[in-house]
């Protein structure tokens, strides 16, 4: 049986496609996490309003959107394998989208969205140099040689929940063998954040971290044995390993579960041992056995790779001295200083 509507002839709960005028940012991290802003018309409050990122190489992601009014949606950008220009389009009701993936036949109905794989470099100013030990200093940093801030004239400063300023070196860079997984209601810095269950996956090493792990990438060394320590807070909340992508996960499933040499796994209490050998792959997840989009990204490198970890390895040690920067611009961040922290420093004089 199909219900039309009365007014316009059409099934019940369609809606038409909005146009599309322009994004920003529109360059981001391959890691995600960019807050985009989608300006155009048409746009339609709801529960439903999709993005979807496509690109030729067949990784499609579809992300929620939030509506601001009839003229922007904003949105966060999802992790993506490789460097590209994505092809973006937007639905109304999660169905009907402005374009299909890839086609970019009529104006209005696509944009693209740069994904890069890019460390900050060029020569900076900070705008204040000194502060109490204590730490709280507001500081700007900003690359006055790109005055236009472009994402094509430079590759400085890229936005997103994962830009940070680190002050210092940190003494020890290796992993701890020891992690602590607990259960908190996601914020900004969960990589998930905004989609699926309303927890996630809190990380920390064995020294702790400044709270910066929230759904956090970690990288593990082949050869190494891991042990993952599950608090009170897990409970209801079984952890695993998967090979499956984030795209298909699904509440109430063990898609693609990671079992070798793992012991442990599907526990929400006690501990999870993973023993990396060489058939480890490059790329796993840690995720929630229950509930979808709680965990995060897992990479896995050689031992002759380890002291030179890839950009996405972020662990509790190289985040010791590191604190979350606000992005202004392409060429221009601003950030609030820790406090010195001297038994991870490498350098009294930092």
């Amino acid at each position: 049986l199909l219900l039309l509507s009365a007014v316009a002839g059409q099934p019940v709960g369609f809606q038409p496609p909005p146009y599309l005028q322009r994004l920003y940012p529109d360059k981001g991290h391959i890691v995600g996490g960019t807050t985009v802003t989608i300006y155009g018309g048409g746009f339609t409050r709801g529960l439903h309003i999709t993005v979807q990122f496509s690109h030729s190489s067949g990784e499609v992601d579809q992300v929620r959107a939030e509506y601001v009014d009839a003229g922007r949606v904003t949105c966060v950008t999802p992790e993506r394998h490789t460097p590209h220009d994505a092809h973006v389009a937007v639905a109304n009701n999660g169905v009907t989208f402005s374009s299909f993936p890839l086609v970019a036949d009529d104006e209005g109905t696509y944009l693209y969205f740069a994904f890069v794989d890019e460390r900050p470099h060029g020569r900076w100013t900070i705008d204040n140099a000194t502060g109490p030990i204590q730490g709280g200093t507001d500081v700007t940093l900003r690359n006055s040689a790109q005055h236009t801030s472009s994402r094509f004239a430079d590759l400085n400063f890229l936005p997103g929940i994962h830009l940070r300023c680190r002050f210092g070196n940190t003494r020890d860079v290796l992993q701890p063998l020891v992690y602590t997984i607990a259960v908190a209601p996601k914020t900004n810095q969960h990589p998930w954040f905004g989609v699926g269950h309303v927890n996630g996956y809190v990380i920390t090493g064995e020294r702790g971290n400044r709270g910066f792990a929230q759904g956090m990438t970690i990288t593990l060394v082949r050869g190494r044995t891991y042990t993952f320590n599950l608090d009170a807070s897990t409970a209801a909340y079984p952890f695993y390993f998967t090979t499956a992508e984030p795209h298909v996960w699904t509440a109430g499933a063990y898609l693609g579960e990671y079992t070798r040499v793992v012991t442990g796994s599907r526990s929400d209490a006690g501990a999870v041992t993973f023993v990396v050998d060489d058939a480890a792959p490059d790329v796993l997840y840690y995720a929630c056995g229950v509930f979808p989009f709680v965990g995060g990204r897992v990479d896995v490198v050689d031992e002759a790779g380890s002291a030179a970890p890839t950009l996405r390895a972020a662990t509790p040690e190289t985040l010791q001295n590191a604190v979350p920067a606000v992005w202004l611009a392409y060429n221009q961040i601003r950030c609030v200083t820790p406090p010195w922290d001297g038994a991870t420093d490498d350098n009294p004089l930092h």
